[in-house]
């Protein structure tokens, strides 16, 4: 099934995909990393078994979009996606682990709480809260 849907997703980047390593798989949804011929890594989320209406693959490409679109830089970028594929971009772990909560944290954190809207949630179905 993986190899599958490796081929689609090379036809759906048009780039060979050299190497793959599945990162997680939960809530029928394979989570892996790649790396194509041109020496670029990405993360790319796709169900192997979908089961239910709501789409976890598409609700997480609107809120990463949401999420980059007001300025927040520190979530991955959308590469591509589709109703099958979510591809973001990967981000190297330094393999640095603070002693304590850092202030870039913090201020991360606030600053997503600071934004405000005159209704609560989102126009799209999202992970945060119900869920269909």
């Amino acid at each position: 099934m993986l190899n599958t849907n490796i081929n689609l997703l090379e036809k759906f980047l048009d780039k060979k995909i050299i190497q793959s390593k599945i990162l997680s798989d939960s809530f029928n949804i394979n989570c892996i990393k790649i790396l194509t011929e041109d020496k670029q890594n990405f993360v790319v989320k796709f169900y192997y078994k979908k089961t239910c209406k709501f789409n976890a693959i598409k609700a997480e490409a609107k809120n990463l979009i949401f999420l980059n679109n007001e300025n927040l830089s520190f979530f991955p970028n959308v590469i591509m996606h589709n109703d099958e594929f979510l591809i973001i971009k990967y981000i190297e772990n330094n393999n640095k682990i603070p002693k304590k909560i850092g202030k870039d944290f913090l201020e991360a954190i606030t600053n997503i709480h600071k934004k405000t809207s005159e209704k609560y949630g989102f126009k799209f179905d999202t992970q945060v809260g119900g869920m269909k």
